[in-house]
């Protein structure tokens, strides 16, 4: 077990100011109605295995090459707007503050995952749907008219300190986040929100060095999945 995941059923007891955090979950990519629910229940849900078997099930077909029956199986999972609570997909009540991270096709997610999981901006990393790409939530300003700024803060922090690149899909506010299951979600109740005018000069070789730039590039074609 990863030494990096922590008990989030004791997150409640400290003063974080995501307890109360509300975001809305549709019942797959279809759904127009959203239901509220609390941001850590749906971190713990992933950690313990509310979806293993769903997450299971799709992975075995990533593993033995079926991915039209995977894109079309995937389409039907939850998921939630990270970024905030909605009326409906497109009709936001109140931001969250917190941005999707979508690192997709690595060799090693979970090296990826650890390795960004020590971020002081991280609230949570863990293994996508696939088990082939890396999902973080990220702190950031809760202003649903800086957002695309966030974006792009976000976006050249993580190219220069880590030379990731993002899922470019995550710009919008109202980006879905499929749900997953990870028992070794990294979880951090002491991370802080990134300023849009972060900068990193520094590329943190030793991150880099720990995978042995073992990254293969790539980005699912988000757009089509959910139209």
């Amino acid at each position: 077990m990863n030494n990096r995941s922590e008990n989030i059923n004791h997150f409640k007891d400290k003063d974080s100011g995501l307890d109360n955090l509300v975001v809305s979950m549709f019942e797959n990519v279809f759904s127009k109605n959203p239901e509220n629910v609390n941001f850590i229940k749906i971190i713990n849900a992933i950690k313990n295995g509310r979806w293993k078997d769903r997450i299971d099930e799709l992975r075995n077909l990533i593993q033995f090459g079926n991915k039209e029956k995977y894109d079309d199986k995937k389409r039907n999972l939850p998921a939630v707007t990270i970024s905030g609570q909605f009326e409906n997909r497109n009709e936001i009540i109140k931001h969250s503050g917190l941005l999707q991270v979508d690192l997709d096709n690595l060799h090693h997610p979970e090296e990826i995952r650890d390795l960004i999981g020590r971020d002081p901006h991280l609230v949570s990393s863990f293994i996508s749907p696939s088990g082939k790409g890396v999902k973080g939530i990220i702190r950031i300003p809760p202003n649903p008219e800086k957002h695309f700024e966030s974006y792009s803060a976000v976006d050249t922090y993580f190219h220069d300190k880590y030379n990731l690149q993002m899922d470019k899909s995550r710009k919008d506010v109202n980006g879905l986040c499929f749900i997953s299951h990870d028992p070794d979600l990294v979880f951090n109740d002491s991370a802080f929100e990134i300023h849009l005018e972060t900068n990193n000069q520094n590329v943190d070789e030793k991150c880099i060095n720990e995978i042995d730039l073992k990254i293969k590039w790539g980005s699912t074609d988000w757009y089509q999945v959910f139209e």
